[in-house]
C-alpha cells in the first residue's frame, strides 16, 4: 500500500543489416522480459517460462503424465504410445536442443514440420475440410483432425488455402510442467 511501481517491457530484436537509428528490423517476441520497478529502484524480473524451465531439472515420470493429460498423446506418438496423427516424437531428442523443443511446444505455429502444414479446402459440393495434405495429385488426400482421410478430386476443389497457424493448439505452460514434459520427450525413447 502506498508504493508506486513502474512496469515496462524490453524486447530483443535481430538486426537484418538494414540498420536505421532507433529501429530493430525483426522483433523477437520470445526474448521479451517484463520488469516491475519498486520505488526504491530495485527491479524484480519475471522470466519467461522457457528461461525458468531451462534452470530446472525436469521429471520424466511427471512429464509422461502430462503428455497424456494435456492431450499430446491424442495427436502424437512417443515410445509407441499415443495416436499417429501429428509427428512421432520418439526421436525428437535427436532433432531439438532443450530450448528449441520448449519453443516448439509453447509456440507450435512458429515452425511447422514439412508435411504437417494446416490446409483449408472447400469443394464444389460446399464441403469445408481442415487438416493436412498427405497425398497431392489428381486426387488430393487430406487427413483431418479426427484422423479421417478424405480423397478429393482436384477438379472439385474450389479453394485451397495454407493456414498460418499449426493444427497444434498453443497452450500456456508453467516452468515446472514445461521442464517435466521436455525431460520426458528427451528421455531417448527408453
Amino acid at each position: 500500500p502506498g508504493q508506486h511501481f513502474v512496469r515496462f517491457t524490453v524486447r530483443a530484436g535481430v538486426d537484418d543489416g538494414s540498420f536505421e537509428k532507433g529501429k530493430v528490423a525483426k522483433k523477437d517476441s520470445k526474448a521479451s522480459v517484463s520488469f516491475r520497478v519498486h520505488h526504491d529502484g530495485h527491479a524484480a524480473v519475471k522470466e519467461s517460462p522457457i528461461a525458468a524451465a531451462l534452470k530446472l531439472k525436469g521429471d520424466p515420470v511427471a512429464g509422461a503424465k502430462l503428455f497424456t493429460s494435456m492431450a499430446c498423446a491424442s495427436c502424437h506418438t512417443f515410445k509407441k504410445q499415443g495416436r499417429e496423427f501429428g509427428p512421432d516424437l520418439t526421436k525428437i531428442v535427436e532433432k531439438f536442443a532443450p530450448r528449441a523443443l520448449m519453443e516448439a511446444i509453447t509456440e507450435p505455429s512458429a515452425g511447422v514440420l514439412l508435411g504437417y502444414e494446416a490446409v483449408l479446402i472447400e469443394t464444389t459440393d460446399k464441403k469445408t475440410l481442415y487438416g493436412f495434405v498427405v497425398a497431392d495429385g489428381n486426387i488430393v488426400t487430406l487427413k483431418d483432425i479426427s484422423g479421417t482421410e478424405h480423397n478429393i478430386p482436384k477438379k472439385s476443389i474450389t479453394r485451397r488455402e495454407e493456414q498460418k497457424t499449426s493444427l497444434m493448439p498453443r497452450m500456456p505452460f508453467e516452468a515446472k510442467a514445461l521442464a517435466d514434459l521436455t525431460a520426458y520427450l528427451r528421455d531417448k525413447g527408453k
